[in-house]
């Protein structure tokens, strides 16, 4: 069965996804027909894990999977091995490297919201939370994979969040302001069940009754951001950008730090009109989200 973005958001209409939903507000789909992973049970997880090494992020484990690290007859750590014995909290990042069901699901929502995609999974006990109240710089696709989890969610969207190397938020001081200006409401997704959360969306999930295991999407569609940051590459990639401008003591004359500023704006303006250019940066656009060329 090839999984599609059409059939994992049905009933809902593509068109009316993008145009009403998209970066708009959440949507709950309930259980969708998706072929097992694998990675409903912890067994899965003991197995997946196996030979991979956990790192500490605050007062979380997480483990970065490396394909080239797994090593089913070593077995498991005996950090990661009391941690799934407790049911986490544990955090593991790359799983589409590492199983091929989730890495069709990955392709399939790459291509739905059109950008690159992670995966994550979150493996949390009883009344833990998977992370604390907090907004995503990127869109996420929730999939719940064992128990119940409860999403605490916001109704505002905070606007202009982007993953992007020229712009750094302060996270912590995003979700105070959630806290102070926000209200919230609560939604439990079960074992199958799909959650779409637009970028901006104060959030938190909390595992309900008893372990919860879901699986986080992370989808990077390209903002303005990321092509000015692929016009600047190029810009710097000239001499004369990195030459030294002239002295900025008010004694010397302005004429020559005017022309290097003015040959720089020139160049940014023709960059960025470069029709050859936007091709490129189109088409390493489609290759992130995975569509092929003439593919709509």
């Amino acid at each position: 069965m090839k999984l599609t973005w059409d059939a994992l958001i049905a009933p809902t209409d593509v068109a009316v996804f993008e145009r009403e939903v998209f970066a708009r507000k959440p949507l709950h789909l309930g259980a969708r027909d998706i072929p097992a992973s694998g990675l409903e049970e912890l067994d899965g997880w003991r197995r997946l894990l196996a030979g991979q090494v956990s790192r500490s992020q605050g007062a979380r484990t997480v483990v970065d999977l490396d394909p080239s690290k797994s090593a089913p007859s070593k077995g498991l750590s005996p950090e990661l091995a009391a941690l799934l014995d407790a049911g986490g909290p544990l955090i593991v990042n790359g799983v589409e490297t590492m199983n091929p069901v989730v890495g069709q699901l990955a392709r399939a929502v790459a291509a739905g919201l059109g950008g690159r995609a992670v995966v994550n999974a979150y493996i949390s006990p009883y009344r833990r939370d998977a992370l604390d109240l907090h907004a995503d710089d990127h869109d996420v696709v929730v999939l719940q994979l064992q128990g119940v989890k409860s999403w605490t969610l916001g109704s505002k969207i905070a606007r202009g969040l982007a993953h992007s190397s020229l712009f750094v938020i302060d996270n912590a001081s995003v979700s105070a302001l959630a806290r102070e200006r926000d209200s919230f409401r609560s939604l439990d997704i079960h074992p199958g069940d799909l959650l779409y959360l637009p970028r901006g969306l104060a959030h938190r999930a909390t595992a309900r009754d008893s372990l919860s295991i879901h699986l986080s999407i992370g989808v990077f569609r390209s903002t303005g951001l990321d092509f000015t940051e692929f016009v600047l590459k190029r810009l710097i990639g000239e001499a004369r950008t990195r030459d030294y401008l002239g002295h900025p003591h008010a004694a010397h004359d302005d004429t020559e730090i005017s022309a290097d500023l003015d040959y720089i704006a020139d160049r940014l303006s023709e960059f960025a009109r470069d029709e050859k250019l936007r091709r490129e940066f189109q088409e390493l656009r489609r290759r992130a989200a995975g569509i092929e060329q003439g593919e709509t």
